[in-house]
């Protein structure tokens, strides 16, 4: 969170291990797009 700030995650499924797994797969999905 050193770019972004603050961040805070709410809603149905929001847990850790979830909100966890949805940050991994959104982050290997931008790596994926910039590695072309």
């Amino acid at each position: 969170t050193d770019v972004l700030g603050e961040v805070t995650i709410i809603g149905p499924g929001a847990g850790g291990c979830e909100a966890g797994f949805a940050l991994l797969s959104d982050m290997l999905n931008i790596h994926r797009l910039l590695a072309g």
